[in-house]
């Protein structure tokens, strides 16, 4: 519940064993993503409170979570919401991270790792102003992304460019 650590499942299918790991993270864990790479996970952070004020919007990325030398890492402060999901492109550099919130932009790109995010959601791009539930990239085409919003499902066909073109 507080994100303070993670279990890690083995031999799904046989005689599997689970350990539980310390993430280094402090905030409430809300989405977790295997990387391409051996060992490495993103996780997002989020919650909302009775109070109406969300904890969260940050991106970390856990490498040889598990296994010797595990370092976390934050890759993205990005806002006030939760974390809904994120997708990992062609390469654990190109990211799409999503959130769920009124009244804050939803959606984020990255294709440097974290060192850089832009938002993908800013007025005239096309997306009304509703939570994003989960976005992902086409693994035939990566530059087009699909969502789902509570109001169905958005698409663009180029991620890359300054504007998406949400429809």
């Amino acid at each position: 519940t507080d994100g303070s650590s993670i279990w890690k499942v083995r031999n799904v299918g046989g005689a599997f064993t689970s350990t539980s790991y310390s993430t280094g993270i402090n905030d409430p864990i809300s989405f977790i993503r295997c990387g391409i790479n051996r060992h490495t996970i993103f996780v997002g952070t989020g919650i909302y409170y009775w109070n109406g004020s969300y904890l969260g919007g940050k991106i970390y990325k856990i490498t040889n979570f598990g296994e010797a030398g595990q370092t976390t890492t934050l890759i993205g402060t990005l806002n006030v919401g939760g974390v809904s999901s994120i997708s990992v492109g062609a390469t654990e550099n190109e990211l799409l991270v999503t959130m769920a919130n009124y009244g804050i932009k939803s959606v984020y790109y990255t294709n440097n790792g974290g060192t850089t995010w832009t938002s993908k959601d800013e007025a005239g791009y096309g997306l009304p102003d509703i939570p994003v539930r989960y976005g992902m990239f086409n693994p035939l085409n990566r530059k087009q992304v699909l969502l789902a919003t509570e109001l169905g499902v958005w698409s663009t066909t180029d991620i890359t460019v300054a504007n998406p073109g949400w429809s």
